[in-house]
């Protein structure tokens, strides 16, 4: 019954009619460039797909086609900008570039680096096209919050926010388009979270319970990910039988997990609580705040629940993200000099797990780092080999780093970047992989060093350990 239901409703996807969108205009500083319109693959786990790729031409010029169904939220890295645009199906945008300002190199290098929030001009004579409404309403908003956030924080201007909403309401009382309206709706709930930020049920109850779910709406889908970020964490730390942190370290099954966390009025709400439920998977994935296999298994409740189907894509794509992280393919073998010129392969590691580090930069958040990947080699060297891997450029640099801060795991240096980057399909700078004692992949890519990830590695180990000898593997 699951299968025919799951096979309809992706021939229904594919049937559903979506219209073309077109991007065009002309952007001479950034002729020659290629540029991508990315999306989130959902608001809630917020994993980047691409929308749309163009070259721009030698005179600037540029447009590209697509086709969407729903009012997506898109945007577009831009040097140090990160520039949005609300894209409606069948509409065309003639779109303006911000002047250009390239990264500068330590920027490029900067895993953190934060790219400044900008929206996308557009040539339009519609006054009530969906971008300028929203960004005029988010001006007015903003201004009014950023002014006040201390006091409104505090509880003191609960009459003056409520004044606010309804002189925006008035102001935005000719735009009916659907979509803005549910934004309006969420951003004066977050208007109200700020004036309740330390009691916020009432908060969710008003605005979440019972609601229609409207995840693809940018307004709710902030404000959701506000309400219950680490939910499961904030949820365990909160409970005095630990109802909750046993049922998943013990797997005992969706339903138990249902019933640990039935004592709040909105989580008798069955669809906003299992949407609530795969945000805390995906958080608690992503901080390390539980064992892999629980969280894996219990979002696979959720993904064969017969019950589950207003959230499953929001299941799969969780599924995806928690399983991008574990791949069993086999990491590439390299071949690299430490400053003795010694050759050193992947397989010279056997036997123990392998926690490679790749960084391109010796900034003080880098070197921060590297004492951290110290700690976890020192506490953990009976099991576990570190490898550093640095460009040519710095080698020389970061091998008196390590001689003057007394660190005795592997330096190595890279020559052959290209082929490097693309065997470990690298992204960023500092990437890190956690490789078993067999040459497989466990985590790709791996967090940065940290107390939290060596006990993560710690219960790897143990979880591996115990797997091994229940089928006689032996080490």
């Amino acid at each position: 019954m699951r299968l025919g239901f799951c096979s309809l409703l992706l021939l229904f996807n594919l049937l559903s009619y979506s219209q073309q969108t077109k991007i065009y205009g002309n952007a001479p500083e950034y002729a020659g460039e290629q540029i991508s319109f990315n999306y989130y693959n959902d608001l809630i786990n917020r994993e980047e797909k691409q929308l749309c790729e163009f070259n721009i031409d030698n005179d600037g010029n540029f447009s590209c086609t697509l086709d969407i169904q729903n009012i997506t939220y898109s945007f577009v890295r831009l040097g140090v900008f990160n520039a949005t645009i609300f894209l409606e199906p069948g509409r065309s945008y003639k779109i303006i570039f911000p002047p250009k300002k390239n990264k500068s190199y330590e920027e490029k290098l900067d895993r953190y680096f934060s790219y400044k929030e900008i929206e996308l001009g557009i040539f339009s004579e519609d006054k009530n096209e969906l971008n300028y409404v929203i960004q005029d309403f988010d001006n007015l908003l903003n201004n009014f919050i950023d002014r006040n956030i201390y006091k409104i924080r505090n509880g003191l201007l609960k009459k003056e926010s409520d004044s606010l909403k309804v002189k925006l309401d008035n102001q935005f009382s000719k735009n009916l388009n659907k979509y803005f309206l549910n934004y309006k709706k969420y951003r004066f709930a977050y208007l109200d979270f700020l004036n309740n930020v330390r009691s916020p049920d009432p908060i969710i109850n008003k605005y979440y319970y019972k609601q229609n779910i409207l995840a693809e709406n940018k307004a709710y889908s902030d404000l959701f990910n506000i309400l219950f970020d680490s939910f499961l964490t904030r949820f365990t730390n909160q409970e005095k039988q630990k109802c909750l942190s046993s049922t998943i370290l013990l797997n005992k099954g969706l339903s138990k997990v249902y019933f640990c966390i039935a004592k709040k009025l909105y989580l008798s709400d069955y669809k906003l609580r299992e949407l609530i439920l795969i945000k805390g998977i995906h958080d608690s994935f992503r901080k390390n705040t539980f064992p892999k296999k629980a969280l894996e298994s219990l979002v696979d409740s959720i993904i064969t629940n017969p019950f589950a189907v207003n959230n499953l894509k929001f299941a799969v794509n969780c599924k995806s993200y928690i399983s991008q992280f574990y791949s069993n393919n086999v990491a590439p073998d390299f071949s690299l000099k430490n400053s003795s010129n010694e050759i050193f392969t992947l397989k010279k590691f056997e036997g123990k797990y392998i926690y490679l580090n790749i960084i391109n930069s010796l900034n003080k958040n880098i070197k921060d780092r590297l004492y951290l990947i110290n700690n976890m080699y020192l506490n953990n060297s009976d099991k576990l080999s570190c490898i550093t891997v640095v460009p040519n450029k710095i080698f020389l640099e970061a091998n008196q780093h390590f001689t003057d801060s007394d660190y005795l795991w592997n330096i190595l240096c890279l020559i052959n970047i290209e082929g490097f980057v693309s065997n470990y399909q690298i992204k960023s700078y500092p990437t890190n992989f956690l490789i078993s004692p067999n040459g497989e992949f466990i985590l790709s890519p791996a967090p940065q060093a940290s107390p939290s990830f060596e006990s993560q590695f710690r219960n790897i180990v143990l979880e591996r350990d115990i797997r091994d000898l229940r089928s006689g593997v032996k080490r």
